[in-house]
């Protein structure tokens, strides 16, 4: 059956243009994101990361006491002068790990050679004069307990990230409040990927919600034709329901947003082995070879990111706007291939590649017809949500022309 009203279709196809990211305080969430001890500690170290040091600033410092930092590297200082060094983020990875081996050979002499390592330099004296103001420290240096690492400031790539977040928020806002998660926490992102679309980790986790694939499919469609990982409204999707399920079996946001980074498994484990449920005792308590600087950190890491951001924005250093993006999903409630939506609609591969990135290179070669999930999202922009129903009314699949009133749109960005 076939209706010509296409309005009757369209529930809505207009982006509301009073939408705007929450202002959400840390102070809002108090009794559910508590600050103890080390965690408060950790805190200041990423305020510093995010709000004093750029990218070109590198800090090296203690891996289990942070604001023991033995050195402040400035790569725009070197570069003044010397025509062979550059502020590429290759070269400025291999330094960094030039002055990280030399650290780690002073902190194998003082293991060696006690107090007497001094004397190889300037190095040696520098972590020292960090290590000596506490007797507990010293004695660790002596004993090889200390381990240093890296850390590059990130004050200017959160301005820029901020910006680039007033696109994705409110959705992603609307959609953690929808599955009862503290929508602050869409903040998390900034921890993950600073809201980079394209961003893919060494270890194979991709996206701005950086999940690794075993994941992303227990939430999303992840296979040769589509990697939802990708877009940045369906990994919403599945971050929301992640850390949902998370706190259902945790019963704390604190460990449920650790797991995110440790594991739901791994932070149960966390609580059997300490006896505690206590984010602050877990981090002190529990030894696992997996449960390193970055898992940590990675709640103090959030939590910082979230007041820096707020402060962006309660301070006007980054406008809050509505959201450039004026789309509108099409649900697919039939079976069709991505050859029928660029064929019959006025859909590009451009277009398509712009606004569902999630498609796989598979997808659009010659030939390949296979077909999309059933009830598919598909987002396109608003001013062409008419005519793309047109053109799929055009569709026929197996004799069965497609029905418009198979077709449902709304508002990504209404309330």
């Amino acid at each position: 059956m076939r209706f010509t009203k296409l309005s009757f279709f369209i529930l809505v196809t207009l982006i509301m243009t009073d939408n705007l990211s929450a202002y959400e305080s840390l102070d809002q969430y108090k009794h559910l994101l508590p600050q103890p001890g080390i965690v408060s500690e950790q805190v200041r170290f990423w305020e510093n990361i995010f709000t004093k040091f750029p990218s070109t600033t590198t800090l090296v410092h203690d891996s289990d006491n942070p604001k023991n930092i033995v050195d402040i590297i400035d790569h725009k200082v070197l570069v003044k002068g010397n025509k062979s060094i550059n502020l590429s983020y290759k070269h400025r990875l291999r330094l960094n790990d030039r002055y990280l081996k030399r650290y780690n050979l002073a902190l194998k002499r003082f293991q060696r050679l006690g107090k007497k390592a001094l004397q190889f330099g300037g190095i040696e004296r520098r972590i020292y004069s960090v290590f000596s103001r506490k007797k507990s420290d010293l004695a660790k240096l002596y004993k090889g307990e200390i381990s240093l690492r890296t850390q590059t400031g990130l004050s200017d790539e959160l301005k820029v990230a901020a910006e680039r977040a007033q696109d994705y928020l409110p959705y992603i806002e609307r959609t953690f409040r929808s599955h009862k998660v503290p929508t602050i926490i869409s903040r998390l992102a900034f921890v993950e990927s600073m809201f980079n679309i394209n961003a893919r980790s060494k270890v194979g986790a991709s996206g701005i919600w950086q999940f690794m694939p075993k994941t992303a499919q227990m939430y999303m469609n992840v296979n040769h034709l589509v990697d939802e990982r990708n877009s940045p409204f369906k990994s919403s999707k599945g971050a929301a329901k992640l850390l949902a399920d998370n706190y259902k079996s945790l019963q704390s946001w604190p460990l449920a947003i650790t797991a995110y980074n440790h594991g739901r498994g791994g932070i149960s484990r966390a609580v059997r082995q300490t006896g505690s449920s206590s984010i602050d005792q877990i981090i002190n308590n529990y030894r696992s070879s997996t449960f390193g600087f970055a898992s940590k950190n990675f709640y103090a890491e959030f939590l910082a990111v979230a007041k820096v951001y707020n402060n962006l924005i309660t301070k006007k250093i980054v406008d809050r706007r509505i959201s450039s993006l004026r789309l509108t999903p099409i649900i697919l409630h039939g079976r069709y291939s991505l050859y029928h939506l660029l064929k019959f609609t006025p859909l590009t591969k451009e277009i398509v590649q712009k606004y569902n990135p999630e498609f796989q290179d598979f997808a659009y070669r010659k030939g390949i017809r296979r077909l999309l999930p059933k009830n598919y999202e598909l987002f396109v922009p608003t001013k062409m949500a008419q005519k793309v129903l047109l053109g799929l009314g055009k569709i026929n699949i197996d004799g069965n022309k497609y029905a418009y009133e198979n077709t449902r749109t709304r508002s990504i960005l209404r309330d």
